[in-house]
C-alpha cells in the first residue's frame, strides 16, 4: 500500500534541496533526487534539453542523466514532454527499479507531478543562467564582460587571494587597419581567434574580459606574466577565408596587484592610468606597469577630480590673456584666452589638471567658465571706454557629444551682451577625425552667427585637408613645432611651414604662428607672408589687469 505520509516527507525533501541548484546539470539534483525516487520505485531518470521544435525533431541531443541507481529496469520506462512558450523543450525518460515492472495510476500521477516540477526547477535554473550570460558575457567574442571582471575581483579579494594575481589592461594597436583590409566580419573573427589563443596563456580560473571594442582586461595568476607579455607583443593570425595572416598586437599597462588591494574599482583604475602610459611608450614596448609613481599620480588626479567643483565656485580659475600681434605694425590685434588655477597659495599647472579634467565632461564645465568670464572681461572693456580686441576660447573635442553645443556657446555669449565679432573660438585639430559631421555644422553654425573660428596647434595631430575644405573656418593656428628650435636646421620642416602659410592664405584664412620666441622665428614667418604670430617673444599670458593697460596702448 502506498505510503502517503512517506512520500509527502521526500517531496519537502526533494523541493527544499532543489532551491540551491544552480546548474540543470548538477549533482547535487541526483542527491535531490534520491529520497523521493526510492518511494515511488524510480531507477532512473534522464533528460534531453532542445532549444526548439527543429532540434528536437533533427538534431541527436546527448540525454544528461538526472539519478541512476546500480541496476534498473529497461523494459520498465516512462517518457514525458514538457514545453512551454519562454523556455526549452525537456523529454524526461524514467525506468523503473529493477523488481519494478510498473506503476499503477496512483503512482505514475505523482510521477508526472515530479516530473513537470523538475522541469519548473530546470526552467528557473536555465532562466537564471541566460540572466547571467547577458550580464557577464560578451557574445559576439564568446568572453566575459566588465560586470564579470568587477565580480571575480570583489570575489578573490573577500577571499584573501587577490594579491596572487595581475591584472592588465590591453587595447590591439591599429585595428580600424585590419578592420579595412579584410572587412569587419573577418575582423572581428581575427580578434576572436587572437583571444582564444590567449586563453590558451593563462590558466583555466585566470579570466579575459572585453570592455568594448578592441579593448580588453585580465586577471591572471602572476606566474603567467612572461607568456602573457610575449603572447600581447604580437602574434599572426589566419585567416582562412582570406588565405592570409593578420598579425595582431597590443598596448598593455600591468598592475601586480598588492595583497592589501580592497576594491575592484582600484584595480580598474591602476590598470587603465598605465594602459594609457603604454598607449605612448614605443620605447618600452607599448607596455608599462602601475607603480608608485602612477599611484602617485594616480592620488593627484582624484584629489583634482574632488576639488574641482569647490575651485569653480571660489573662482580659482582666472583668465590670462596672451596678446596676438600684426607683424607689420607690431601692434596687439587680439589674445587668446588661457586658464591658470590658483589654489591654496600656488598654481596648479594646466599640465596637472587639463588631462585630468579631459577624462570627463568637467572639462565642458570649464570651457564654459572660460567663455563666460572672458564675455564678463570683454563687455567691461567695451562699457569702460577700452578698445576691446578679439579674444579666442578653447574648446575640448569633448562639447562635440553635445547636440546643442552651439546654442550653449550663443546662450554664453549673448548673456553677456558682447558683440559676436570679439569672440573666436579654437577647436584643436586632434578632434577631425571624430564627430565630422558636428564639428563641421559647429563651424558652420558660428560662422552664420559672426563667429569666427580657428584650427588651433594645425599639425599636430592626424590632418585631415578635407575638413579644412569643407569647413568654413576662419583662422589656421600653425602649432610651434614647424618652428626651427635653434638647435637643428630641419629643411623638411621649413617646407612645410612654408607650405602651410601658403596653403592657409590660398584658402582665404587668417594664418597665425603659436610660439614665436626669437627673432629668427619673427623674421622666417615674415619671409614665408604670415604677419600674424603670438609667443613669448612678444608677451607671456597675462593677468586681466596686466592685459588691461596693453589695451590702452592699441590706436581706435
Amino acid at each position: 500500500m502506498f505510503d502517503n505520509a512517506e512520500y509527502g516527507r521526500a517531496l519537502d525533501e526533494f523541493l527544499i534541496n532543489m532551491e540551491s541548484v544552480t546548474d540543470e546539470r548538477s549533482d547535487a539534483i541526483a542527491l535531490a533526487l534520491g529520497p523521493i525516487c526510492n518511494v515511488l520505485g524510480i531507477g532512473r531518470v534522464g533528460v534531453c534539453f532542445y532549444e526548439n521544435t527543429i532540434q528536437e525533431r533533427e538534431s541527436e541531443v546527448k540525454e544528461t542523466l538526472l539519478y541512476e541507481t546500480e541496476v534498473y529496469n529497461d523494459a520498465c520506462i516512462y517518457t514525458q514532454r514538457e514545453d512551454t512558450m519562454d523556455t526549452c523543450i525537456a523529454v524526461y525518460s524514467v525506468n523503473g527499479t529493477c523488481e519494478n515492472h510498473g506503476w499503477d495510476e496512483v503512482i505514475l500521477s505523482k510521477i508526472k507531478v515530479l516530473l513537470k516540477i523538475l522541469y519548473s526547477f530546470h526552467g528557473r535554473i536555465r532562466t537564471m543562467r541566460i540572466a547571467s550570460e547577458m550580464l557577464y558575457k560578451d557574445h559576439e567574442l564568446e568572453v566575459y564582460n566588465l560586470n564579470y571582471f568587477v565580480k571575480v575581483a570583489n570575489y578573490l579579494i573577500d577571499k584573501k587571494e587577490i594579491g596572487k594575481y595581475c591584472a592588465c589592461r590591453f587595447n590591439l594597436k591599429g585595428f580600424s587597419s585590419v578592420n579595412d583590409r579584410v572587412g569587419r566580419r573577418n575582423g572581428t573573427l581575427a580578434m576572436k581567434k587572437f583571444v582564444k589563443g590567449l586563453q590558451l596563456n593563462i590558466e583555466d580560473d585566470d579570466i579575459i574580459c572585453r570592455v568594448g571594442g578592441d579593448n580588453f582586461i585580465m586577471l591572471f595568476n602572476k606566474t603567467r606574466l612572461d607568456d602573457v607579455k610575449l603572447y600581447l607583443a604580437g602574434q599572426d593570425v589566419y585567416l582562412i577565408e582570406e588565405d592570409e595572416n593578420v598579425y595582431i598586437s597590443a598596448s598593455t599597462g600591468f598592475y601586480m596587484i598588492d595583497e592589501d588591494c580592497d576594491n575592484a574599482t582600484d584595480i580598474m583604475d591602476s590598470i587603465s592610468m598605465a594602459a594609457k602610459v603604454a598607449k605612448n611608450s614605443a620605447e618600452t614596448a607599448y607596455t608599462a606597469f602601475f607603480d608608485s609613481q602612477l599611484l602617485e599620480q594616480s592620488k593627484k588626479n582624484r584629489y583634482i577630480e574632488e576639488i574641482f567643483v569647490d575651485a569653480m565656485a571660489n573662482e580659482e580659475f582666472k583668465v590670462f590673456y596672451q596678446p596676438k600681434v600684426d607683424l607689420k605694425d607690431y601692434l596687439m590685434v587680439g589674445a587668446e584666452a588661457l586658464c591658470r588655477w590658483f589654489h591654496d597659495g600656488k598654481i596648479v599647472s594646466p599640465g596637472d589638471f587639463i588631462p585630468v579634467l579631459e577624462r570627463s565632461q568637467a572639462i565642458c564645465q570649464l570651457d564654459f567658465y572660460m567663455l563666460d568670464h572672458v564675455c564678463k572681461d570683454i563687455r567691461r572693456w567695451i562699457d569702460t571706454g577700452k578698445q576691446a580686441v578679439k579674444v579666442s576660447v578653447n574648446l575640448s573635442r569633448k562639447h562635440l557629444g553635445n547636440s546643442r553645443i552651439l546654442e550653449d556657446i550663443l546662450d554664453i555669449i549673448d548673456r553677456n551682451n558682447v558683440p559676436h565679432e570679439y569672440i573666436e573660438i579654437e577647436l584643436t585639430e586632434t578632434t577631425m577625425d571624430l564627430h565630422f559631421d558636428i564639428l563641421k555644422q559647429l563651424v558652420t553654425g558660428l560662422r552664420n552667427n559672426g563667429i569666427s573660428t580657428s584650427v588651433d596647434d594645425f599639425g599636430t595631430g592626424y590632418s585631415s585637408l578635407n575638413l579644412l575644405r569643407e569647413a568654413p573656418w576662419s583662422v589656421l593656428k600653425i602649432d610651434r613645432s614647424y618652428l626651427p628650435d635653434g638647435k637643428n636646421y630641419d629643411e623638411k620642416r621649413m617646407a612645410m611651414l612654408k607650405h602651410l602659410i601658403a596653403l592657409s592664405a590660398d584658402m582665404g584664412f587668417e594664418c597665425i604662428v603659436e610660439g614665436v620666441e626669437t627673432v629668427e622665428q619673427l623674421k622666417l614667418i615674415k619671409r614665408n607672408n604670415c604677419f600674424l604670430a603670438q609667443g613669448f617673444y612678444f608677451d607671456k599670458p597675462l593677468a586681466v589687469e596686466e592685459f588691461e593697460t596693453r589695451l590702452m596702448y592699441i590706436e581706435t
